[in-house]
């Protein structure tokens, strides 16, 4: 399932409204992290977005659609590795009047619906 969201580490990150719907599994352990000069107003800002996300369990386009207006995007992040097929990272990209940045997101994706 991870290959669709990843190409080759040549590829540049694509929006994932452009990819297939992509469902996360909430009762896997998530992590964000980020290493910019604003990274805790970043995701200080972000937290209600992602508490949200986690309670309702939007899918990637359920809430890219639902947050666009608040200036937020999800890309993918290429150029982070991961071992297993399951595991995803996304870059959650911030941008408005307020505050510019992005934050990764590691989580893993759910098997519901996947590619068998």
């Amino acid at each position: 399932m991870n290959s669709m969201i990843r190409k080759s580490k040549e590829d540049q990150d694509v929006n994932l409204l452009d990819l297939p719907d992509i469902e996360i599994d909430f009762e896997e352990l998530m992590g964000y992290s980020c290493a910019l000069a604003n990274a805790d107003e970043l995701l200080n800002y972000l937290l209600p977005f992602l508490d949200e996300w986690g309670n309702k369990r939007y899918s990637t386009h359920q809430f890219s659609y639902k947050f666009n207006d608040k200036g937020l995007s999800l890309w993918t992040a290429n150029d982070v590795e991961s071992e297993d097929e399951r595991d995803a990272t996304f870059q959650i990209f911030v941008d408005n009047d307020k505050i510019k940045g992005y934050v990764l997101m590691h989580c893993k994706l759910s098997k519901v619906g996947a590619l068998q």
